[in-house]
């Protein structure tokens, strides 16, 4: 009778987790060593980390083509661009900014398309790190530690390295969005007009790159952003007409595919149809009218929150007894998403993963970073240091509108109808991990206060950095682990 002999992992992979796990290790190290540490310097080293991620991925292990995903779908749409010269805006809902992109870096390097969709996506793919900084550090203030550790771990994150690695408007995106948000958050803490003028070209661009997702990701965390925070001003009045009036205008005139989206596949279902055939024709008009109902909630809000000084028995309600019978609500409330997420996506865990246990050993480590980003939450929640900063962090209604929208696109009804939106909910769920992956910063910089100094960097550090290698397995779908589509 013979034995079935165990299936060996490439030696070439088990360098890449090891090399990535103790370098992480090693930079967390560098992070929490000193209160201030050398933030330039320190963001110059996560850079070739990212740089040599995306390289290993394309060139040292095997299988890239079948790992590629979504990027041989646009390799072959700027290919076809370069030879025809048109841009289909007809029949894409993404937005032509990849194909002016990718017309750019093709003729100023004088390389084929192909080859300039893998230079964008490579070189953007690391770069990501320079602006996600910035909005970490304005989330941040003077905590370098914080806005260092979260840029460091964001990235290593299984979505975010699959997501910055290929070459698809998803990339400009999640590049984009940071830019925004730091300009928002920038206005936040002071007006000044450059900072607007550039936060209004910054939507125009992301708007152009990624219009499905990532504008709507910015629409959200707007929105929910002014209905917490008890001060609307003039800007913000201004800026939210703006991007939603500019979102349905360029949904009519420049992408007529997404519009057809809009109105027959995700406001299909009774009562959301009223919507599009109220307004017929002027559906563009449905954009600015959400966002004047969204101002007006919010003076209301604001209005109601001065008489009740809600935020102050916010921060007092989560002492406590009382903060963990929210956590206990909270995980009996993702327990039910998961479910219903685990139940739709079986067949795919299925055919991907094998069973739910390889499941669990790669994706198990989100359950104690949620607990780490919980816990960053309440910290920040209960933080005195500086009021105008902590109350108007935007990472907090960014986190708190995309749980609530993955939430309800787990089941909404006409997503199933439709290939293309299935997995919407899953989309949207990448744009997650920035804010959260900043609560796990402001969580592990409490903890490198509170615990010794030996225990921290031998025990926390390490078994925090050993995420990195179910990240690393899934965020390059390892053919090894997860059996290619």
């Amino acid at each position: 009778m013979q034995c079935k002999r165990a299936k060996l992992v490439p030696i070439s992979n088990t360098l890449l987790w090891l090399a990535f796990f103790l370098s992480t290790w090693l930079i967390l190290t560098l992070i929490f060593s000193k209160p201030d540490p050398p933030k330039l310097r320190l963001v110059a080293v996560i850079f070739p980390l990212q740089l040599l991620l995306r390289l290993c991925s394309r060139y040292w292990l095997p299988l890239w083509t079948v790992r590629a995903g979504d990027e041989n779908v646009w390799l072959d749409a700027v290919q076809m661009y370069e030879t025809t010269g048109v841009i289909p805006y007809g029949s894409i809902a993404q937005g032509p900014g990849i194909f002016w992109a990718v017309g750019f870096i093709g003729q100023a390097l004088h390389v084929e398309y192909g080859t300039a969709l893998t230079i964008l996506a490579v070189g953007l793919g690391s770069l990501c790190v320079v602006p996600v900084y910035l909005m970490y550090e304005s989330f941040a203030g003077d905590r370098t530690q914080v806005a260092l550790a979260s840029v460091l771990l964001v990235f290593l994150a299984d979505s975010m390295v699959y997501s910055t690695t290929i070459g698809r408007p998803t990339l400009l995106g999640l590049f984009l969005l940071p830019l925004a948000i730091w300009a928002l958050q920038s206005l936040y803490a002071h007006f000044r007009w450059s900072t607007f003028t550039g936060l209004l070209l910054v939507t125009v661009m992301i708007l152009m790159a990624h219009a499905p997702i990532t504008y709507v990701v910015l629409l959200l965390a707007l929105s929910l952003s002014l209905i917490v925070y008890d001060q609307v001003t003039k800007w913000q009045v201004a800026y939210a007409m703006i991007a939603f009036t500019l979102y349905g205008i360029v949904l009519q005139l420049i992408l007529p595919d997404l519009d057809r989206i809009w109105k027959t596949e995700l406001l299909g279902v009774y009562p959301l149809s009223v919507v599009p055939s109220v307004l017929g024709s002027n559906f563009f008009l449905a954009f600015p009218l959400i966002a004047a109902s969204v101002l007006a909630l919010s003076w209301i809000v604001a209005a109601a929150s001065r008489r009740a000084g809600s935020f102050v028995s916010l921060s007092q309600l989560l002492r406590a007894r009382t903060f963990y019978m929210v956590v206990l609500v909270a995980l009996v409330l993702a327990a039910l998403v998961v479910a219903s997420l685990f139940q739709k996506y079986s067949g795919f865990i299925a055919d991907a993963y094998g069973d739910p246990v390889k499941l669990l050993l790669l994706h198990g480590w989100k359950i104690p970073f949620g607990i780490l980003a919980l816990a960053g939450v309440r910290r920040w929640l209960l933080s005195r240091s500086d009021s105008r900063r902590v109350h108007n962090c935007v990472a907090f209604p960014w986190l708190l509108c995309i749980i609530a929208v993955v939430a309800f696109l787990a089941w909404y009804p006409p997503l199933k109808a439709y290939p293309g939106l299935w997995n919407l909910d899953e989309r949207f769920f990448e744009f997650a991990y920035y804010p959260a992956f900043y609560f796990v910063g402001v969580e592990l910089e409490r903890l490198s206060t509170r615990l010794p100094r030996r225990t921290f960097n031998w025990v926390i550090l390490p078994l925090v950095s050993l995420f990195v290698i179910p990240s690393i397995i899934v965020g390059t779908r390892d053919v090894d682990f997860i059996k290619p589509p």
